[in-house]
């Protein structure tokens, strides 16, 4: 009896097999590293685009302090436009504008904390990293969530300080409205 085709068979299923397991975590291995590079870009573009929101916010406030705040935020947003364009990141005109706004806030909040006022916006420390955005969200859902319930609360305890009328006696006869 010759084994010979049994064996061919059996070593042709077994290439196949380690083939489509190659391949199969090659594509996989592939997807992971494919989305780790997008994500260390795409955190040290959004990096670059705070660094350079905060310079077009120092150009801006030192060289047009006599203009108009909106003619101000389209010099900024044309410079960081610029900046950005020249190392080859693209970005969402929005995200300019909120980076330039943050930059804003953080001033604002940094001269209120050297005067001793509450600033309007959290202060940044510079020692620490800056948090993901999926965690600076979930954060904002809790600080709405306490918000709005505290609201409640407060509206609860209104409601219930309130003089309460005494029901209607189901007996009496029906009041109209009319005079």
């Amino acid at each position: 009896m010759d084994f010979q085709p049994f064996i061919s068979e059996i070593v042709q299923f077994v290439i196949g097999l380690v083939a489509l397991v190659a391949i199969t975590l090659f594509f996989r291995l592939k997807k992971y590293v494919i989305t780790w590079i997008e994500t260390k870009t795409t955190g040290q573009q959004r990096e670059m685009l705070h660094r350079v929101a905060e310079e077009a916010f120092a150009i801006v406030e030192t060289s047009m302090s006599g203009q108009k705040g909106t003619e101000k935020l389209n010099i900024a947003i044309d410079y960081v436009s610029k900046h950005l364009g020249e190392a080859g990141i693209q970005m969402a005109p929005a995200a300019i504008r909120a980076a330039i706004e943050k930059a804003v806030l953080t001033h604002k909040a940094q001269a209120a904390a050297k005067i001793g006022e509450t600033p309007d916006a959290p202060v940044e420390q510079s020692q620490q990293a800056p948090m993901p955005d999926h965690l600076q969200l979930l954060i904002d859902a809790v600080t709405a969530f306490a918000m709005a319930e505290r609201k409640v609360v407060a509206l609860q305890q209104t409601v219930q300080s309130a003089p309460v009328d005494a029901p209607p006696d189901p007996m009496s006869p029906p009041q109209t409205l009319w005079p």
